[in-house]
């Protein structure tokens, strides 16, 4: 009996060993499987952590792309849409607002309600020109206009749009951009109307511009430049020849020199000339050129500016005549007279030559002057002097002195030879009345006093004196005579 219990329990004994090995086995297996099970789970969630974290920097870069993108279309003063053709509607973003007034949502949803707001006189080309493009499938269409703002002013803006079509290649909506563009468009009115006034301040002045490129030689005139040289602006395309061949023949070697030096010294010029117009006209100009150098150095250009001085070059020729000449009769004045004779005592005194002065008077002046008035009297005294200029030799000096009273200066004329002249010319004057008009004709005499160098004086000064003498006794003889002085 005991050894069966003994059997019994050693049994029983085996089998709880091998149950516990087998449960340790089990265990150890729940323990890798755990271990295996724990390690997928953390690498599912290191996946999972990676990925959010990815979807969230995405997120964070889109948002930031979209906002960057709305920066700039902002920033460019840009406002978006899109229009389904089929259903006519318009989608604008909310610059629309920003940029123009318009709240969103109210009536800027159709085509109609975008027509409504172009400017009248805008309104067709644009419609014209959208339908064309729809018609002909081009890339991209664009157009400038004046867009109604919210407030009812005009803004300028430019318009872009692409097409996208359906399978068939039909267009079914188009997307773009309208940009503001009213600042470029203002400061381009200004530029124009500053060219315009540029322009115009240039006619005023007879000022033309232009420039000349060396490696083409051609001259870029402005409009006042072709006026200046006498060219229609779409008549000739202007080279350095065209400028070369119309400056005057007595001008052309300086003027050539002037640009030549310019151009080897790569400074500036600064000339007055004369040009000849294709009608044979001669006007006077003053120029300016500068020469333009590139980065490097080398001569790439001159610009310059061409003047129209023709009215002050006569200007200045009437005055410096009129310094030296008696406005009346044209002749030398008195000033003029006094210089002469001293230089030709001055020839005297060097060469040994004579030299005799005639001093003239017209007789009974006053009761011309009385009779038939002021005006007729400065009629007698230009047709005077106008025989004067033409019985007189063209060695004599001739010069009005004061009044009715003449001054003839005869170089190396001794006193024997300036009586019978003196007569001569007292005998033209009596035989050639002076004709006022159709009616009247007025006879005139003149009474003519000589002195001669050295023979009655050697100073100039005393010269004039002693032939004023001459004169007066001419006059007490009963005058329509010459008279030499007393020695």
């Amino acid at each position: 009996m005991d050894s069966v219990i003994i059997f019994f329990l050693s049994g029983l004994l085996l089998l709880l060993s091998w149950l516990l090995q087998r449960t340790r086995t089990k265990v150890n297996d729940l323990r890798t499987q755990y271990s295996l099970l724990e390690a997928k789970i953390e690498e599912k969630t290191s996946a999972l952590r990676i990925e959010m974290r990815e979807r969230q920097q995405a997120e964070v870069i889109l948002k930031a792309s979209e906002l960057r993108n709305r920066l700039i279309i902002y920033s460019a003063q840009i406002t978006t849409w899109e229009w389904d053709l089929n259903r006519d509607e318009m989608v604008w973003n909310e610059n629309l607002t920003e940029l123009f007034g318009h709240p969103l949502g109210d009536t800027e949803d159709t085509k109609q309600w975008w027509l409504e707001n172009i400017h009248m006189e805008d309104a067709p080309r644009v419609v014209r020109s959208i339908e064309d493009y729809l018609m002909l499938s081009e890339d991209i269409w664009r157009e400038e206009y004046r867009f109604r703002r919210f407030d009812g002013g005009w803004s300028s803006v430019i318009h872009w749009g692409l097409a996208v079509a359906d399978e068939e290649g039909s267009p079914i909506r188009m997307v773009g951009a309208m940009m503001d563009i009213t600042p470029r468009k203002q400061a381009e009115q200004r530029l124009v109307q500053s060219e315009l006034n540029l322009r115009e301040a240039q006619r005023i002045a007879h000022l033309g511009s232009w420039v000349w490129t060396f490696e083409t030689n051609e001259l870029e005139w402005s409009a006042e430049q072709y006026k200046i040289f006498g060219f229609h602006a779409d008549a000739i395309n202007p080279v350095y020849q065209t400028f070369l061949e119309a400056i005057h023949p007595e001008d052309k070697e300086q003027v050539v020199n002037t640009i030549e030096n310019t151009l080897q010294e790569s400074g500036s010029f600064d000339r007055e000339f004369r040009i000849q117009q294709p009608g044979g006209d001669i006007r006077w100009i003053s120029t300016q050129g500068e020469v333009i150098e590139d980065a490097m150095g080398n001569p790439l250009k001159m610009v310059g500016t061409s003047i129209d001085i023709t009215e002050r070059k006569r200007l200045e020729e009437k005055l410096k005549f009129q310094a030296v000449h008696d406005q009346l009769t044209g002749l030398f004045n008195r000033r003029v007279l006094e210089e002469r004779l001293s230089d030709e005592v001055d020839r005297v005194n060097r060469y040994n030559h004579a030299l005799s002065v005639f001093m003239l008077d017209i007789d009974h002046f006053k009761r011309i002057n009385d009779t038939h008035g002021h005006q007729v009297g400065d009629f007698v005294l230009r047709r005077l002097a106008k025989i004067l200029e033409k019985t007189t030799r063209k060695t004599d000096v001739l010069a009005r002195y004061g009044g009715e009273e003449f001054v003839v200066i005869l170089p190396e004329t001794p006193l024997a030879t300036a009586f019978p002249l003196a007569e001569r010319l007292r005998e033209e004057i009596m035989h050639q009345p002076i004709a006022i008009d159709a009616t009247l004709q007025i006879a005139v005499t003149a009474s003519i006093g000589i002195a001669s160098f050295p023979d009655h004086t050697e100073s100039p000064q005393a010269l004039l004196g002693i032939a004023d003498q001459a004169l007066y006794n001419a006059k007490q003889q009963g005058r329509n005579r010459v008279s030499t002085a007393n020695p």
